[in-house]
């Protein structure tokens, strides 16, 4: 019987996800604690520069046992802020799925096409190798909606752009109002001040997840024998457990 209530089913490939209540004999601690945060942004409809959909970056996780926390990791020294990840405490794995950037204004930007057929785009070149989804579903920003601005278009939006040897935020903005980089590095500095600064997140390719997975430090979870309730405070908690261990909702 449990005090936790009725009795979860436990999956074929031995885990459960929620905040979960558990129990564990001495024999039995947990083989998995994995923490998938998944992207957060805020507010409906598409993003546009009259409908400021902010993103809600990580920058690291706790995982508490009732309200002891048993996971504290703090990624923003390696990592800055993150849009999406997963991360597996007891084996210190952690995939990122989605870097996370905040525009100011300072960057170097330039940019690509011509004013008089409304083909120009802005570009930033970004430190690290991106392989990102050409997908418009998967450019995500807060003011724009994503979109082909490389190509022979016209769109307003956001993109991201990726080669063997480079990556790049690409942005088209209304340019009968933001004609000249000096213009967009002025809107993204008022944008900042405004504290609505403009913010976007590129997701890796499936292809390319291995690339940017990380080993960290293991994280010993011994102490978990007996009742348990594990939860974290973002995102969504997945437990690996022994045959010989129950789980509750």
């Amino acid at each position: 019987m449990s005090i936790w209530g009725k009795p979860l089913l436990l999956r074929p490939d031995g885990t459960a996800s929620g905040p979960i209540a558990t129990f564990h004999g001495a024999d039995a601690p947990l083989r998995g604690l994995t923490a998938d945060l998944p992207l957060i942004q805020t507010g409906s409809g598409t993003p546009s520069t009259t409908n400021i959909r902010p993103i809600i970056p990580y920058t690291g996780i706790t995982v508490y046992n009732g309200e002891d926390p048993i996971v504290t990791e703090d990624w923003s020294g390696t990592f800055g802020k993150i849009a999406e990840a997963s991360y597996d405490a007891i084996s210190g794995v952690f995939v990122l799925h989605r870097p996370f950037f905040e525009l100011d204004g300072t960057e170097e930007w330039d940019y690509v096409g011509s004013l008089s057929t409304g083909n120009r785009y802005f570009r930033l070149y970004l430190d690290t190798l991106y392989h990102a989804s050409s997908n418009n579903s998967n450019r995500i920003c807060s003011h724009y909606p994503g979109a082909g601005v490389t190509s022979n278009t016209t769109n307003i939006g956001f993109a991201g752009g990726a080669s063997s040897t480079a990556t790049y935020l690409a942005f088209r903005p209304d340019l009968s109002v933001i004609q000249t980089v000096d213009d967009w590095k002025a809107f993204l500095a008022a944008q900042k001040l405004a504290g609505t600064p403009v913010q976007c997140s590129l997701k890796i390719t499936d292809s390319y997840y291995p690339e940017f997975t990380y080993q960290l430090t293991p994280h010993a979870l011994s102490s978990l024998n007996g009742a348990n309730s594990i939860r974290a405070h973002a995102g969504t908690v997945t437990v690996e457990y022994l045959k010989q261990s129950m789980l509750y909702i």
